[in-house]
């Protein structure tokens, strides 16, 4: 899992993960454990990269929901990047795609944060 630093227009930090797989109960805690240390530091605005994963599970969402809801409450922003097309089909029938944005790439998901 990767992360880094990347500068928009309003020079906010944006935060860039690799989920690297499968977005499951145990890559997603991964993803959550990463997400706190970043939270720790002050660093809310972040783009879940997510092009590798093929499957989705509930437990993996459920902990997705949870973050963005930590991350919202510190008004900051999680948005997703890079959905193959049958996982983001899975998004659009659990209502993830309502909760979050999902972008086609992570060069725009970074961009929307200049907007906000």
């Amino acid at each position: 899992m990767k992360s880094s630093d990347k500068t928009n227009g309003q020079a906010a930090r944006v935060q860039i993960l690799d989920v690297g797989g499968d977005m499951n109960a145990s890559g997603m805690v991964r993803i959550r454990n990463r997400i706190e240390r970043l939270v720790r530091r002050d660093l809310v605005h972040m783009v879940l990269d997510v092009h590798k994963a093929r499957h989705v599970d509930l437990a993996g969402l459920g902990i997705l929901a949870e973050s963005l809801g930590w991350i919202r409450y510190l008004e900051g922003d999680l948005v997703l990047a890079g959905a193959r097309p049958s996982v983001r089909r899975i998004f659009q029938k659990t209502g993830t795609d309502k909760l979050m944005q999902v972008y086609n790439g992570v060069r725009a998901a970074v961009r929307s944060f200049s907007h906000s």
